[in-house]
């Protein structure tokens, strides 16, 4: 589901941002979800959290206002060019927004390749992205700065 609903409000945040407009609310309506027994147990203790119902403590970056084409075009390189043997270079020519994508991207190859997640690289994403990644990768330490 995290990946659908990135797909579902891409264009949603994209449009608006290029048309100057503001980007509206995103509602999910599901028609069917599943949970697997091995994940009772789990879903029961995140339904019961009381932290669950608190102000999240972080927020997902902003995409920048403005036409994001040329951006996601150099996003798009970067993806094919580690997802067929190349490697991030020290510094982005993007804006830091998309930065960080192309930054989590490096991340996303080094752990297929079981190479290690230097703590430059996780220090250099927002707090959220770092939180995600060291909770998804639990062998990726989160940087003690």
């Amino acid at each position: 589901m995290s990946s659908d609903v990135f797909s579902f409000t891409f264009p949603q945040e994209v449009m608006p941002r290029e048309l100057g407009l503001r980007v509206g609310e995103y509602v999910h309506s599901v028609g069917s979800l599943h949970i697997y027994d091995p994940d009772t147990e789990r879903v029961d203790a995140v339904l019961a959290d009381p932290a669950g119902r608190a102000a999240p403590e972080w927020s997902f970056p902003s995409m920048p206002e403005g036409d994001n084409w040329p951006h996601i075009r150099e996003v798009l390189r970067i993806e094919e060019a580690l997802r067929t043997g190349g490697h991030l270079g020290s510094t982005v020519d993007l804006p830091e927004y998309w930065a960080d994508v192309a930054r989590l991207l490096e991340l996303h190859r080094r752990v297929r390749a079981n190479e290690v997640v230097d703590g430059d690289l996780l220090s250099s994403l927002p707090p959220l992205y770092r939180h995600l990644v060291t909770h998804w990768q639990p062998r990726v330490a989160a940087p003690t700065s």
